[in-house]
C-alpha cells in the first residue's frame, strides 16, 4: 500500500510540474513576441500613450478653465509662446489658432516629442462679426451671434475621420466622416513626424505634400482629422479617392463636446 501511494504522490508531483513548464513557456513565448518588436515602435507606442492622457489632461483643464471664469481661454500666440492666452483690449483672441495656453491651464506645453500642443477654439475674428464665441463669458442673454458664451451657441469646429463609417462601421475607400460637429475647441499634438508643428524652440516644421489631414490640423480652418494610427508611405494623397493610398498619419487629437460643456456650465451656475 505504500508503494502505492508512493507512485500516486509521484505522479501527483510530475502532473503539477508539467502545468509549471507550459506556464513559464507561455510567460517567455509572451515576452520573446514582445522582444522581437523594434525598440522605435515600442518607444512610439509608450510616448502616444504619455501624449493621450496631457491631452486627456488638456481638455479637462479647458472645462475647468470655462467653469472658473466662465469663457474658454484664447490660444496662445506662436509669436510669443510664452504659455499665457493673448487678448487683444478689445476682449476678442489675437488669434483664434495657436498653442495651447499651457500655463493658464497648470498643464504640460509639449507632447512626448518635444513639439507644442495646437489650440483651436470658436471665436469671433471682430467686434461687428456675427456667430458663437465661447472666449467671452455670458452675458444671459441667450442670441446666436451675440459673441458670448451661451447654453444656445454651437462651436464652427468639425472633427473628421477616415476609413470605417462610424455610422454604418463599413469600410468605404478613403472617403471622410464626421465624427463631431458644432464643436467649441480642439487640442492637436503632431506625432512622432511632428508635421507641422511647432518646437519647443520656436521653430515650425514642415509639411510634407499630400498630407492633407495633417495639413489642416495644423491650420487654422475649421475642418480637423481624428483618423487612426497609419504608417508612413512613399505613394500618398489624402484626396479621399483610395488611389494612391491615404498618407501616414500619427496626430492625436482631443476636442470639446458642446453638450457636455453645457452641462457642466449649468451644474456650475455659470449658465441658466
Amino acid at each position: 500500500m505504500n508503494l502505492v501511494g508512493h507512485a500516486a504522490g509521484r505522479g501527483r508531483v510530475q502532473a503539477f510540474t508539467l502545468v509549471e513548464m507550459a506556464l513559464v513557456l507561455a510567460i517567455l513565448g509572451a515576452l520573446a513576441t514582445a522582444a522581437l518588436q523594434p525598440l522605435g515602435v515600442q518607444l512610439e507606442a509608450r510616448d502616444r500613450r504619455a501624449t493621450a492622457a496631457l491631452l486627456e489632461q488638456a481638455i479637462e483643464a479647458l472645462y475647468g478653465h470655462a467653469i472658473v471664469h466662465g469663457r474658454l481661454p484664447c490660444p496662445d500666440a506662436p509669436s510669443d509662446a510664452d504659455g499665457s492666452e493673448d487678448r487683444a483690449p478689445d476682449g476678442l483672441c489675437v488669434t483664434p489658432a495657436g498653442l495651447l495656453p499651457a500655463t493658464d491651464l497648470g498643464v504640460r506645453a509639449v507632447d512626448a516629442w518635444g513639439n507644442r500642443l495646437r489650440y483651436r477654439v470658436t471665436t469671433r475674428a471682430t467686434p461687428a462679426a456675427a456667430g458663437a464665441s465661447f472666449t467671452t463669458s455670458d452675458d444671459g442673454d441667450c442670441r446666436g451671434g451675440d459673441g458670448t458664451l451661451d447654453l444656445c451657441e454651437r462651436g464652427e469646429l468639425v472633427v473628421l475621420t477616415r476609413g470605417d463609417d462610424p455610422r454604418t462601421v463599413a469600410r468605404e475607400s478613403n472617403a471622410a466622416f464626421t465624427l463631431a460637429d458644432a464643436v467649441p475647441a480642439v487640442v492637436v499634438s503632431h506625432g512622432a513626424n511632428g508635421h507641422g508643428a511647432w518646437r519647443a524652440g520656436g521653430a515650425m516644421l514642415a509639411l510634407p505634400a499630400g498630407h492633407v489631414d495633417e495639413a489642416a490640423n495644423a491650420g487654422a480652418g475649421s475642418i480637423y482629422y481624428a483618423r487612426d494610427y497609419a504608417a508612413a508611405r512613399a505613394d500618398c494623397h489624402d484626396d479621399g479617392a483610395g488611389r494612391p493610398a491615404p498618407c501616414g498619419f500619427d496626430d492625436l487629437l482631443r476636442w470639446i463636446s458642446p453638450t457636455i460643456l453645457a452641462a457642466r456650465l449649468v451644474r456650475a451656475g455659470r449658465l441658466p
